[in-house]
């Protein structure tokens, strides 16, 4: 699970996961799983890469803080 997963990956997943967070707040008890997936596909990751990048996140401060940093350069 140390694989290294680069900045550009991190960014995708930054976004994917802004655009995820904000259907799954419009959508409430009606989003759905497919829906979700071709958000995430939509920004060049696989289900698997952005689940991984989540779980490390959740996992790693170190990694959480990194990512965190990525996104407030991109914005």
């Amino acid at each position: 699970m140390n694989e290294e997963i680069d900045d550009l990956k991190i960014l995708a997943f930054a976004k994917a996961f802004a655009d995820v967070q904000s259907y799954m707040h419009k959508a409430g008890n009606k989003a759905s799983y497919n829906e979700t997936r071709k958000i995430v596909k939509k920004h060049g990751l696989s289900v698997e890469d952005y689940t991984k990048i989540a779980l490390r996140m959740n996992e790693n401060s170190d990694f959480q803080n990194k990512v965190q940093e990525i996104i407030n350069e991109s914005n």
